[in-house]
């Protein structure tokens, strides 16, 4: 059955619908093994995100996957009505098939090694599934009731402290990619 599935996935299933540049490479060493897929996967990114009612009425105003632009960021901000306005910086996330639990279980351990701490397994019926989650993030309103809450100074800061964490998740990435190669593919 985990062979079947694995071949009827042929795109990333995250809302965006395909693999973020920064990651790919590491999906595509995951899924070259026999006993992995991944389902879904974002590499990192910055965002203003303009908040819904639910969830799936959220709205990015703005969204990077590489360092975040000051000018970029304000035009976004120009986009007010009366919701709240999030600036958020979000670290790398992957969700992996795995065919038992004994190879969950080590690529959990590359996970760790990798200074994923927050990872874990999610398990469901017949599926496993790996969540690699990154641990450098941070999220703070910017905007509420049509009116920006913060001024450039502050904007500024929170900016360079979302383009160091990015920095430190795509080194995390290649600490992943060192390790995974490294734990699973040795012979």
């Amino acid at each position: 059955m985990f062979d079947q599935e694995k071949q009827a996935v042929r795109k990333d299933h995250s809302k965006k619908g395909r693999i973020d540049e920064g990651i790919k490479e590491i999906c595509d060493i995951i899924n070259s093994n026999k006993d992995f897929y991944t389902t879904s996967s974002c590499s990192g990114r910055i965002v203003l995100l303009k908040k819904g009612a639910r969830k799936c009425d959220n709205e990015f105003l703005y969204e990077t996957h590489e360092k975040a632009e000051m000018l970029d960021v304000k035009k976004a901000l120009e986009q007010l009505d009366n919701s709240q306005v999030w600036f958020k910086q979000e670290a790398l996330i992957l969700h992996v098939a795995c065919r038992d639990i004994k190879s969950a279980n080590k690529l959990l351990k590359c996970a760790r090694d990798s200074g994923l701490k927050h990872s874990g397994l999610l398990i469901a019926k017949e599926h496993i599934v790996a969540e690699l989650i990154g641990t450098d993030a941070m999220e703070t309103i910017v905007a509420k009731d049509g009116n920006v809450l913060v001024n450039d100074e502050y904007l500024k800061v929170l900016m360079e402290e979302a383009n160091k964490k990015m920095e430190k998740n795509k080194k995390r990435i290649e600490l992943l990619k060192k390790n995974i190669i490294s734990f699973l593919f040795a012979s």
